[in-house]
């Protein structure tokens, strides 16, 4: 079976070694230092379930299915899988995030203060937000005024999802690049300043290799804009294919200011 909402795995004076179990995990994994494995055989992490280390690392979190719940480390997070499921929910670590894969994101935040190695999807990432060097904080909730943003700059290594059917839709692949605003009212990002001299920027951000599929590069930037931004790099190595926009959001790279 697997963790109900009313149970819940607690480890205020250490860290948990390893949860593991066939069905969802519905209910809290807290420790007040680090998470070695969290497994989930057959199922998800539920919307109204956290695993959370206040104290240290998050090694390992694999999931059959979904992850609609929040994944929070003071430090860092390893690799996080759902190989058949979608990533809905937040990911976030004070340090670097190594590796996320699944089979769909989709209004998902994956928030690191540090780096975040790769973020893979086996078909789209639509309506998410993917934040190397800007931490939304212990809460795991941005707009709450306890987000820190590292000035020392940030990389995303690879990004790629499927390039000749996958979307990659209202999402904001963001290194070294400080979001300029959160509206808490309707969950949404607005990634850009008005102005680029305006923009806060680290003194480094890059994104490596991305594959981002089918884009609207001729979009309409007053419906919106989104895309890959970096602090400094050039993000020249980029596969996607042009689908017309029709009045959607306009989809940039932008790495000069």
């Amino acid at each position: 079976g697997g963790l109900t909402p009313e149970a819940s795995i607690t480890a205020n004076g250490g860290g948990i070694k390893s949860v593991t179990t066939k069905g969802d995990i519905q209910g809290d994994v807290l420790s007040s230092m680090s998470i070695g494995k969290v497994i989930s055989r057959t199922g998800a992490l539920t919307a109204e379930a956290s695993v959370i280390a206040n104290g240290g690392d998050i090694t390992r979190a694999s999931f059959k299915t979904d992850v609609d719940g929040m994944l929070l480390a003071s430090e860092s997070i390893g690799n996080v899988t759902g190989r058949q499921g979608t990533l809905r929910g937040t990911l976030r670590a004070g340090m670097e995030i190594s590796r996320v894969k699944f089979n769909d994101i989709d209004s998902a935040t994956v928030s690191a203060g540090g780096d975040i190695g790769s973020v893979l999807s086996s078909n789209s990432i639509v309506d998410s937000a993917l934040l190397a060097g800007y931490d939304i904080g212990a809460d795991g909730l941005p707009g709450t005024l306890d987000e820190v943003f590292n000035d020392s700059g940030a990389s995303i290594g690879k990004i790629r999802l499927n390039l000749r059917t996958g979307n990659f839709d209202g999402t904001s692949a963001a290194a070294g690049v400080k979001p300029f605003d959160y509206d808490v009212n309707t969950e949404t990002w607005t990634m850009l300043a008005p102005a680029g001299e305006v923009q806060g920027l680290a003194s480094y951000g890059k994104i490596g290799p991305s594959t981002v599929g089918q884009v609207f590069l001729n979009g309409n930037p007053n419906s919106g804009v989104y895309g890959l931004f970096a602090a400094t790099e050039a993000i020249d190595r980029v596969r996607f294919i042009e689908v017309a926009a029709s009045g959607a959001p306009d989809f940039e790279i932008i790495s000069t200011w």
